[in-house]
């Protein structure tokens, strides 16, 4: 298939070969110079590298500063993040301690008329109760504070809620009475 028998044939043909005779090795950088001269002139190869060098050095002095920007940002964005995160925490701290507040006065408001219900109509007997106790001094002072608050019920029950003043006065006899039965149980007991 193919004509030429070597690769010499192929290249005589493609180009133009030049023949430089040396005879001896100091014509030999003569003669090369002589050649490049008249076909074409030396390619310097070492400002090539440096060139190379200094443009890699730029690559990668920008790959550098691109990572450290990417950084910088990406430790601000979190900085931000967390700046946020503290933000919305002690908004919520306010919130809650807002909401608390206003629960606590709904609360007080709502508790008002119990409180003094409770202020009028159970501390004082549950309160001259305790003082029996303490002055008698029962064995069993839980079951003697019941059956004085039952006698003093029972005694309350019997008078009538007509008038304010009746009320009080009924209650202060009523109070005299259970405390002087209150007194002569706990004699009889002791």
């Amino acid at each position: 298939m193919m004509s030429q028998k070597n690769p010499l044939e192929y290249f005589r043909k493609s180009s133009t070969i030049l023949e430089l005779g040396f005879e001896e090795k100091s014509d030999v950088p003569d003669s090369v110079s002589r050649y490049i001269d008249k076909k074409f002139k030396p390619k310097d190869l070492s400002t090539g590298e440096e060139e190379s060098y200094a443009a890699m050095t730029k690559r990668e002095s920008k790959i550098l500063e691109t990572k450290n920007k990417a950084e910088a940002d990406a430790k601000q964005k979190a900085e931000e993040v967390v700046k946020k995160k503290e933000e919305t925490e002690k908004e919520d701290a306010e919130r809650r301690k807002q909401l608390l507040l206003e629960e606590q006065a709904l609360v007080e408001n709502y508790s008002m008329p119990l409180r003094k219900y409770l202020m009028k109509n159970v501390v004082p007997p549950i309160t001259k109760g305790l003082l029996q106790v303490c002055k008698v001094q029962p064995e069993d002072p839980v079951d003697f504070l019941a059956e004085y608050l039952f006698k003093y019920a029972s005694a309350n029950k019997k008078s009538t809620a007509d008038n304010v003043e009746s009320e009080k006065k009924n209650d202060d006899e009523s109070e005299k009475k259970v405390e002087e039965e209150v007194k002569e149980e706990g004699k009889t007991t002791s």
